[in-house]
């Protein structure tokens, strides 16, 4: 099972990028973070963003309680969005019942375009959007019939979102309504957005991951004009690949045939980058891809290069794997196809875009992609290059997460260790590169490393990343696993001294909401060598959990610089919860 996973984190790169777990603090009716600063949220001790989840379950899970048919103000909303954030994360499937009763929520026909509804629709899709990253699998009937109603409803961005959720769920039924959805369109109607916002093109992720044959009679429909309006061209571009990729013929043959010649004149010069993504994998069509690899010239097609390089990547992975399912037998294709692609990365290591730091073209990005291709078939020198991309001190940006990906996915010697690092050395260092190529790839490479090496719990140390995204991603993928909570103690205390302020403080904040590492913390609140940071964290969680250390050392430990504001948010939580037993006892 994990080796069939490790696929498909590989092939999350393309057309399946949305198989990834979804971002339970950025949820189907606003967006947020879980976590913020403690001197924003602490007004309110026993809140959830400051006492934690496990202090507040209760709380939680009373915002999540509304009646149906008497959703009227704007606080409730807000409070049962902020809390299903919460659930979502932390994975408290208590709530389960709860949030399928928003699911039976109406909507009156004299409601239709008021106000009312569309704080009826929030609360729709956001109980859609939870209940699918708890994988409630018995809702998918109800969530099938919301997403059909925000089709029609004005309600796009919430309708895409809603999709989402049904396919994270039944991935078949996500492609049966977007096939449904295709039949009723035309490709004027890819020219606009749906009615409130989102793409219509959204729809053809769910064909293409559904594997629905059954879409090809409708996007033959949409894409048969002859003469397509160049305002138009993007669309029917994405609709045709969508044809490719279900392996509709003769157009996967056609495309094939101008994606190898010179696409002047014809629609491969406008769909290069959409029909390379989208075409089948196969060992006789390496040639293809080689061919979009990049010039030795002023006229490079990043996006289109880009492309080529993920899905000889791909084919490579694909191949790794083969080998590790069959005991290693080699098909006389794969051979010739290996031969193919060694022979054109050879002859463009010495291109500017990989070998020279001072062309326009050259980027880290090439350098990993390019040397990790080789390195996956035995070049020592290719994987040194590679190595020297995913482990450089100085920069531990996108680059080095690209290649520590291709290196996990090639099944490359050592990639789980280079990985590790590098998800320890991002403790240190934020980064800013979140779009292209670089899209989600930090959670991406988690994904990937809890695939690989199930066993091996060191990625847990991404819930102290000084990446706010992959920290919360992290929170996730640990809240599922009781022994990656027990694992995060070691992992996160032990890179806390080194890692960003609000890297200790949100990955403390998760293992507190998780109810542990209360000795590990007991610890460090006793050690007057420990950073503020760490020292100050460790202070606040024991309060959430009770711990009697909090203020039998409090007056010691404010003497400490920096340690006055977290000891006083310590005593208040203390003082809350404390309050609070009290009147649960009367």
């Amino acid at each position: 099972m994990a080796k069939k996973r490790l696929i498909v984190a590989a092939l999350g790169l393309g057309l399946l990028s949305f198989v990834r777990p979804a971002k339970a603090w950025s949820s189907a009716s606003s967006t947020g973070a879980l976590f913020h600063e403690r001197y924003l949220v602490c007004s309110d001790p026993l809140s959830p963003q400051c006492a934690g989840a496990s202090v507040a379950k209760n709380a939680l899970l009373e915002a999540v309680a509304i009646d149906p048919e008497n959703v009227r103000t704007e606080p409730v909303i807000s409070r049962y969005d902020e809390a299903a954030h919460f659930i979502a994360a932390f994975g408290i499937t208590e709530a389960i019942p709860r949030l399928r009763r928003a699911l039976d929520i109406t909507i009156a026909p004299n409601e239709r375009g008021t106000h009312r509804a569309i704080s009826k629709n929030r609360m729709r899709a956001e109980a859609a959007h939870t209940l699918s990253i708890l994988g409630d699998t018995s809702s998918v009937p109800k969530i099938e019939a919301i997403v059909r109603d925000l089709e029609t409803t004005g309600s796009g961005s919430l309708w895409s979102d809603t999709l989402a959720a049904l396919g994270r769920l039944d991935v078949p039924a996500a492609g049966r309504y977007a096939t449904d959805f295709l039949g009723r369109q035309t490709l004027k109607d890819f020219g606009m957005s749906m009615p409130g916002g989102s793409s219509r093109d959204v729809v053809l992720r769910w064909v293409v991951a559904a594997k629905d044959k059954n879409a090809l009679p409708a996007l033959k429909k949409i894409t048969t004009p002859e003469n397509v309006p160049m305002s138009l061209s993007a669309s029917w571009c994405k609709l045709t690949a969508a044809r490719i990729a279900l392996g509709d013929e003769p157009l996967v043959t056609d495309a094939k045939k101008m994606l190898t010649k010179n696409t002047s004149g014809t629609w491969a010069a406008t769909c290069d980058s959409a029909w390379l993504g989208a075409l089948p994998l196969g060992e006789k069509d390496a040639g293809i891809f080689v061919r979009w690899l990049g010039r030795d010239d002023l006229g490079m097609d990043y996006g289109t290069a880009n492309v080529a390089y993920r899905r000889l990547l791909e084919l490579l992975a694909s191949f790794a794997e083969r080998h590790r399912q069959r005991q290693g037998s080699v098909s006389p294709a794969e051979i010739t196809a290996k031969a193919e692609i060694k022979k054109a990365l050879v002859e463009r290591s010495a291109w500017p875009h990989v070998a020279d730091p001072t062309h326009r073209h050259h980027s880290k990005h090439w350098v990993a992609m390019h040397y990790a291709a080789l390195a996956s078939m035995g070049d020592p020198e290719a994987q040194r290059k590679l190595w020297d991309v995913v482990d450089d001190l100085k920069d531990p940006g996108g680059a080095a997460f690209l290649g520590a990906f291709w290196a996990l996915a090639l099944q490359l010697p050592d990639a789980v260790d280079h990985a590790v690092a590098l998800l320890v050395r991002s403790t240190r260092f934020e980064s800013h590169e979140r779009s292209g190529i670089f899209s989600g790839i930090r959670e991406r490479l988690i994904d990937t490393l809890i695939a690989e090496a199930p066993d091996d719990l060191r990625w847990t140390v991404a819930l102290a990343d000084a990446d706010r995204d992959v920290r919360e991603h992290a929170i996730v993928r640990v809240s599922r696993w009781p022994k990656a909570i027990e694992a995060a103690c070691d992992s996160v205390t032990s890179a806390a001294p080194d890692a960003t302020k609000r890297g200790v403080e949100g990955a403390f904040f998760a293992l507190g909401s998780f109810n542990a590492c209360r000795s590990r913390f007991e610890r460090i609140a006793r050690d007057p060598r420990a950073p503020s940071k760490v020292r100050g964290m460790a202070f606040e969680m024991l309060a959430t959990m009770g711990s009697p250390t909090v203020m039998q050392s409090a007056d010691e430990v404010i003497s400490q610089t920096n340690m006055a504001p977290y000891v006083e948010r310590a005593k208040a939580i203390v003082s809350a919860t404390t309050a609070q037993s009290q009147r649960k006892r009367r």
